[in-house]
């Protein structure tokens, strides 16, 4: 197999900020390798950058399309490795913020907390009063401004 090389392929076009074509170099990779969890979060990682580059160009049908694709690699990580559901939860929740589904966002960021409430990111119980506050379950409004 050639998945290291479009590993590698991908982290260069990553850490040179080209992420779409990032995208398409772990897509490959993982399509060739789907068993390794941290590459799936690498590439749910890169998707939100991806999407976030998308928000920004006000290209909001690709960066959902993307924030869904980082959602399922962070699945697939969960999957394959629940040792590492800590870190994932938070990533997902990001996600669903980013997206605008603020109520799945609240339940991975109360996720997060409940699998390890004293080792938790500092700003995780302040996120999740954040969004308690801002927003009634099912209210859907614009994203504020981090």
């Amino acid at each position: 197999h050639n998945d290291g090389a479009w590993y590698m392929l991908a982290t260069f076009y990553r850490d040179g900020k080209q992420y779409q074509k990032a995208v398409e170099a772990f897509r490959k990779a993982l399509s060739l390798s789907p068993v390794d969890p941290d590459r799936w979060f690498e590439a749910g990682q890169t998707y939100v950058k991806a999407a976030t580059v998308l928000q920004e160009a006000k290209d909001t049908i690709r960066a959902k399309d993307y924030l869904d694709s980082a959602i399922v690699c962070y699945e697939k990580r969960c999957e394959l490795d629940p040792t590492k559901v800590e870190d994932t939860y938070y990533v997902m929740g990001t996600a669903y913020y980013l997206s605008g589904n603020y109520d799945r966002a609240i339940e991975w960021y109360q996720k997060r907390i409940k699998v390890n409430p004293k080792t938790g990111q500092p700003d995780d119980a302040g996120v999740v009063e954040y969004f308690l506050q801002e927003f009634a379950p099912g209210q859907s409004a614009e994203r504020p401004s981090p």
